[in-house]
């Protein structure tokens, strides 16, 4: 069971459509080297192309089929649906709730992968990763995320924060001009990261700290700005708690 081939749905900003039924699919192509079983998965992308709403049986036959654990030629998979955030809707302001909801271009897709696992007679696990807590109800009106078994990450730590800013950093970094990194330079060496401060004001929580991160690199006043605003509303709270 432990011996399971990763399978990442990813979509980076601007490429949400990496979550759609057909790409779910596609990604099956690249934990198999077996021609027959790519042309399985073929044939099965052509029929979503038609109707998506046949996602969880081409799903479930891939799970009970080459990749149920139970193939020769073939490993079991991870299936890891990652970054779910970006295309989550935060809730209305006038609802008391904090649980988002997908965007609906994404419900059958996500019901599919859920359901497909949930009934395959298969090794293959999923995984999910979000940053916030949602609802995902089915055609019957069934809160299907209700089924999900929900583990929440522990803070970060310092070093682990470090690690995500430098990521990030780099990843802002490879879109800037020479300009523009010369300019967020000069910034920079004005105004210091300091890992730990952000790591204490996000509480080391990986979004909020993603964010200050993001903010550091693009706009590093603003960044000083915020963290500074942060602390002064955690002192208080500490201060009231007393």
């Amino acid at each position: 069971m432990y011996n399971l081939k990763i399978l990442l749905v990813y979509g980076k900003k601007g490429d949400e459509r990496f979550y759609s039924a057909r790409n779910v699919l596609n990604e099956f192509k690249s934990v198999t080297s077996q021609p027959e079983t790519v042309k399985q998965i073929d044939t099965l992308m052509q029929d979503v192309h038609s109707n998506d709403s046949l996602l969880e049986i081409s799903l479930k036959n891939l799970l009970e089929g080459p990749f149920s654990g139970r193939d020769e030629k073939d490993k079991a998979i991870l299936m890891i649906v990652d970054d779910l955030e970006k295309i989550l809707v935060p809730p209305a302001p006038n609802l008391d709730t904090k649980i988002y909801s997908l965007q609906d271009q994404y419900k059958n897709t996500l019901i599919s992968i859920i359901t497909a696992f949930r009934d395959a007679n298969t090794e293959s696990r999923l995984l999910l990763t979000s940053r916030y807590d949602f609802d995902l109800f089915n055609s019957s009106d069934k809160n299907i995320s209700r089924e999900l078994f929900k583990l929440s990450l522990a803070a970060m730590n310092e070093r682990e924060a470090q690690k995500q800013y430098y990521v990030k950093y780099k990843e802002i970094a490879d879109r800037e001009s020479p300009k523009d990194q010369k300019d967020q330079k000069d910034q920079k060496e004005r105004i210091k990261l300091e890992p730990a401060r952000v790591m204490a004001a996000c509480l080391g929580n990986p979004g909020l700290q993603d964010k200050m991160f993001t903010l550091f690199t693009q706009a590093p006043p603003n960044y000083k700005q915020a963290l500074e605003q942060m602390e002064s509303l955690k002192t208080t709270e500490d201060a009231y708690n007393r």
